[in-house]
């Protein structure tokens, strides 16, 4: 397999065994990350692409009177890990540089094949870096788990289809309607 060509399908994931060394020397890879020593990329579908900018803009209202910052595919680097987060809220932070402190917040969008890494692993590895909170929306379910962090491992605070969220800032959300 060409790394240069890694590509995952719709919806699906790749999983390809590297060094953090090898990870670093690719070049850009939409959605690719790298942990547990591997580089994990994750293919979007349309409607979860159109999922995560409504939410990126719902977020940005409600974060930016609070002095805190949205992304949208910015990376969040750790010494044993390196994610690519489908949104992320921040305190100020340089922007020329990936993330190296704990988000406030971090968004995932599920597809059918990443809920096993989104709810599982991943969720293990973001709340030991010290995520506040995170935030799982399944589009297949239309539902939002909010999870809080509780002595690095989290908590639900909360599940629903429509309502407004707890976390560092509330906003509202219907989520078949994303």
């Amino acid at each position: 397999m060409d790394l240069r060509d890694l590509r995952a399908p719709a919806g699906g994931v790749i999983v390809v065994p590297m060094s953090r060394e090898d990870f670093d020397a690719l070049p850009p890879i939409p959605h690719a990350e790298w942990w547990d020593g591997a580089c994990v990329v994750s293919g979007s579908t349309n409607r979860r692409g159109r999922a995560v900018v409504s939410l990126s803009v719902l977020l940005h209202a409600a974060c930016t009177p609070a002095g805190l910052q949205v992304g949208a595919g910015t990376g969040w680097r750790l010494p044993d890990a390196e994610f690519a987060p489908d949104v992320v809220v921040t305190r100020p932070a340089p922007d020329d540089e990936l993330l190296t402190e704990a988000p406030v917040l971090i968004v995932e969008v599920l597809s059918r094949s990443t809920r096993h890494i989104y709810l599982g692993r991943k969720r293990e590895l973001y709340a030991a870096g010290g995520l506040e909170w995170y935030w799982v929306v399944d589009l297949v379910r239309n539902e939002l788990t909010v999870f809080h962090n509780v002595d690095g491992r989290f908590s639900e605070a909360q599940r629903f289809g429509s309502g407004t969220t707890q976390g560092p800032v509330s906003i509202e959300i219907n989520v078949s309607e994303l």
